[in-house]
């Protein structure tokens, strides 16, 4: 989903810690990407996309000759 559109970066940033020798982060709310750059965290994204109107269906239109 899209709910993290609507908050605020202070409530979905990933905070930086040590596993071991390992820096890495507590959460991947960036899904693996940080300021256009991949971090190491696995690649996640959920994309939208809209339906294609070009289909064989009758739909309305206008029409430039007779401007309407």
């Amino acid at each position: 989903t899209f709910d993290m559109c609507a908050q605020l970066g202070s409530e979905v940033n990933d905070a930086f810690t040590m596993d071991g020798d390992k820096i890495t982060t507590t959460t991947n709310n960036s899904g693996g990407i940080q300021g256009g750059i991949t971090n190491g965290l696995p690649l996640v994204m959920q994309v939208g996309i809209k339906p294609t109107p070009s289909i064989y269906k009758e739909q309305h239109s206008v029409s430039l000759s007779q401007k309407e």
